[in-house]
């Protein structure tokens, strides 16, 4: 698969969106600190297909908002303002920030279909002894950041830096999460635990698009293997 190049969205670039009948054109937006992606995909009838994959950038990221202000008016005109999914890797805020913070932009964008992960389903145990466990860590750390500023500036900042990806202030206006936000605009209605992503679930679809599968390989339903912190395999270097 060709490699593309990264870039801002400082003008609309539609008409590089089409795509041969047996490819798939990758476009990798440049949020900064961050990660948004559209894939664009060729029916069976000549019509594009499009998926996005996260949009968001680290809060401390200068200018990141207005960036992805950008990337997400691209988007648009790129689609028509349709998206026949929207696909969430990881809950950190440079894949998810954008959904928050351009809401008002998104709202405009029809979304067929929305990919969650199962983690997200508010009525799994397992997801939501999860969700625990993350808010009682962020709780712990920043106390302990708080305590240790005054006596180590720069230590504190470290562990500031890592919280960042968990934590960020609301936007002016705005007080609904980023997955909130996307549930509300999302035509599917994520209202059973099936309509959440899975690992060992029969391999997914895009309408419309032949010759296309796609296999969640995670996260895993079992709670020991979130606990596993050295497997060089799958880390990054």
């Amino acid at each position: 698969m060709p490699r593309t190049k990264k870039t801002t969205a400082t003008k609309s670039t539609a008409s590089s969106s089409k795509t041969a009948k047996s490819a798939v054109t990758i476009r990798m937006y440049n949020p900064g600190f961050g990660d948004c992606f559209l894939l664009t995909f060729q029916s069976s009838d000549g019509s594009p297909r499009y998926m996005l994959i996260d949009c968001g950038v680290h809060q401390q990221y200068k200018g990141g908002p207005a960036r992805i202000d950008l990337i997400v008016k691209d988007i648009a005109a790129v689609t028509k303002n349709h998206l026949h999914i929207v696909a969430v890797t990881h809950e950190h805020k440079d894949h998810i920030s954008g959904f928050r913070s351009a809401n008002k932009a998104f709202a405009q964008i029809k979304i067929d279909d929305l990919w969650l992960a199962w983690t997200e389903d508010l009525t799994d145990p397992l997801a939501m002894q999860l969700k625990d466990g993350i808010k009682k860590g962020v709780a712990e750390l920043t106390s302990a950041v708080n305590k240790l500023a005054p006596l180590n500036a720069e230590a504190a900042a470290a562990i500031q830096n890592v919280l960042d990806f968990e934590v960020s202030g609301n936007p002016a206006g705005v007080t609904k999460s980023e997955l909130d936000a996307l549930r509300e605009i999302s035509l599917k209605k994520l209202q059973k635990p099936e309509d959440y992503r899975r690992p060992g679930e029969p391999p997914l679809t895009i309408p419309g698009v032949e010759g296309v599968k796609v296999y969640v390989l995670g996260p895993p339903k079992d709670y020991n293997s979130f606990g596993i912190t050295e497997k060089e395999s799958e880390m990054y270097p």
